[in-house]
This record gives C-alpha cells, structure tokens and sequence, in this order.
C-alpha cells in the first residue's frame, strides 16, 4: 500500500486484527474443550465466570488486585 492510500491501509490494519482476533479465539476455544475434555472444568463454570468477568468490566466493579 501506498502512503498515499489511508483507507488501504485501514483496510489492511482491520484485516489484520480480525485474523488475530480470530486466533486468539480459536486457541480460546481449544482451551475450554481441552479443560472440560479432562474434567478440569464444567462448561457452566466457564459459563459463570466469563458473566462474572463480563459483569465485573462493565460495571467497573473491582478486581481482586485493586485496592
């Protein structure tokens, strides 16, 4: 891409980061089947615990290392 041509390299700049979002999900995914696979963890404690994080970032709530 040219530095003539922001929106290619926006274009570019997106794509890239979807793939890498893509990745991080993906090895996301293949963690979870693996720890429920070997009876690590249930599927609703996954569950349970990404509404527990989720709640905790929208709501601003504290996490266990702040004071």
């Amino acid at each position: 891409m040219s530095s003539q041509d922001p929106f290619g390299e926006r274009i570019s700049a997106h794509h890239d980061l979807n793939q890498t979002l893509y990745r991080y999900g993906l090895s996301l995914a293949v963690l979870f089947e693996l720890l429920v696979a070997k009876g690590i963890v249930t599927p609703e404690e996954i569950r349970a615990q990404a509404d527990r994080l989720s709640q905790e970032l929208l709501c601003g709530s504290p996490g266990p290392h702040d004071n």
